[in-house]
């Protein structure tokens, strides 16, 4: 059995604006971690860095203004490799939307809570850094330097 993490959030932003802040390694910088290295292009890898941690993704799907999708590697964090990441952006109502999954969870995966916990704080970074141009990324965020 596995399990999966769960957002939805609009924005109020084209759904270019929004692909382009999950897939340029520099704005992956500027909401989710400062320490982005890789290349965002099918079949390539990207890293992100957390101090002394780090996580190897696989880029699986791009498909401009609508759809990311990511694999977590073995390189990496034991409760995360075989992940699934999935940003899906669609247009409604005059609002961005994002769905997002981070799903094939192991059932005893240790970190499956605090990634969920962590999953909404960065993805309001990505909303603040699109909307306002300064996100909240680690380690500069409330998450690990308190409030």
């Amino acid at each position: 059995m596995t399990r999966e993490i769960w957002h939805q959030l609009f924005f109020n932003v084209s759904p270019q604006k929004l692909y382009e802040a999950i897939t340029d390694p520099k704005k992956l910088a500027q909401w989710w971690t400062t320490n982005v290295r890789g290349t965002s292009r099918l079949g390539k890898y990207l890293e992100f860095g957390f101090g002394g941690l780090s996580q190897e993704m696989l880029v699986g799907d791009l498909e401009p203004g609508k759809l990311v999708r990511w694999t977590a590697t073995e390189k990496g964090l034991s409760d995360w490799a075989g992940t699934l990441l999935e940003f899906k952006i669609f247009r409604q109502d005059n609002r961005t939307y994002l769905h997002f999954r981070h799903s094939n969870w192991r059932e005893d995966a240790e970190m499956y809570a605090q990634c969920n916990t962590d999953w909404a704080f960065y993805l309001l970074s990505l909303r603040e850094f699109v909307e306002k141009g300064k996100g909240r990324p680690f380690p500069n965020d409330i998450l690990n330097n308190g409030l």
